[in-house]
């Protein structure tokens, strides 16, 4: 809709567009977003689970293939994965949210909360587009892999997860694409907060009971301060920009190896799901790594100039 010299009353106080009123709309609507495609999510896993362990081929459940049964366990740790993120999310923007509340509200306490008000802030500038990023990206995944467990039949309205995978595909668009949420998180991991909260786990928490997989967590946040350090000795923003979304798909994983950490701390099948969770993103770690430290400058050059190329055709 386009108003033209309509009257208009001001909602709020000047100056606090962006920064207060914006920013906290985004936060609560990244969080929802999130919810929802992690909801669509483990609705397909069980709709698959389900269909896997009735459909026979050969003799047996399909459920029993290790190509099957893998995808599965790959769905469940990954809903797993974000859900754990979201709680945390979802704790990080209450808090920042009541500092804010408390400094503005009452003046005789804003001195005591003020700094806690900021810090929150830039965690939530930081967790609310990774969380986006991962659950709804994660949930696409999750939908696509629990329709091809139900073959032909699942691209048909005779199951559910037909309906399910059209329901998932708006997540990672509105409300922020990805590729837009990426750019809000990069910051935080260059910037240096992303790796103060990782700081505070490691404070406030004592992992000696999981150490075998929590030194794999800090070796995968080792990679991480290795490839911020690389690229910002590099000082090249095409470089950098080129290469943030696996920078932030880096960190992600880094965020989600401490939290699923924190949970194993809890139960032995909490310990098995970070288990598998940081093996398979050291793999993932490992190849983002090698193309970003390559500092092969050739191939961005060659898409910088085949759009330059496109877009002289074009005019």
């Amino acid at each position: 809709m386009q108003f033209n010299h309509a009257p208009a009353e001001l909602l709020g106080q000047r100056r606090f567009g962006l920064v207060r009123y914006t920013m906290s709309l985004m936060n609560g609507a990244r969080l929802a977003v999130s919810a929802q495609a992690i909801g669509i999510a483990e609705a397909a896993f069980r709709e698959a689970d389900t269909y896997a362990a009735s459909r026979i081929q050969f003799g047996r459940t399909i459920r029993e293939f290790p190509a099957v049964y893998e995808m599965l366990t790959d769905m469940q740790i990954n809903i797993e994965a974000a859900r754990t993120l979201l709680y945390e999310t979802s704790r990080i923007v209450d808090l920042k949210e009541s500092y804010e509340e408390i400094a503005e509200h009452q003046p005789d306490r804003k001195k005591e909360v003020q700094d806690e008000a900021k810090r929150y802030a830039r965690y939530a500038a930081l967790f609310t587009p990774v969380l986006k990023a991962f659950a709804t990206e994660m949930g696409n995944k999750v939908c696509y892999d629990a329709l091809q467990i139900h073959g032909g039949s699942g691209y048909t309205k005779d199951f559910s997860v037909e309906r399910l995978t059209r329901d998932m595909r708006i997540t990672n668009i509105y409300e922020g694409t990805t590729q837009l949420q990426i750019v809000a998180a990069i910051g935080g991991f260059m910037f240096g907060v992303a790796f103060e909260r990782l700081d505070e786990y490691e404070k406030i928490h004592d992992f000696s009971a999981i150490l075998d997989i929590f030194k794999q967590a800090q070796v995968l946040r080792s990679m991480l301060q290795k490839v911020v350090t690389f690229i910002k000795e590099k000082n090249d923003k095409l470089y950098q920009d080129y290469h943030e979304r696996r920078v932030v798909e880096l960190g992600t994983d880094v965020l989600l190896s401490y939290l699923l950490c924190l949970d194993a701390l809890k139960t032995d099948r909490k310990k098995m799901v970070a288990h598998i969770f940081i093996g398979k993103a050291l793999a993932r770690a490992h190849a983002s790594m090698e193309v970003i430290l390559s500092n092969d400058r050739s191939i961005l050059e060659f898409h910088t100039e085949i759009i330059g190329k496109n877009c002289k055709t074009k005019q």
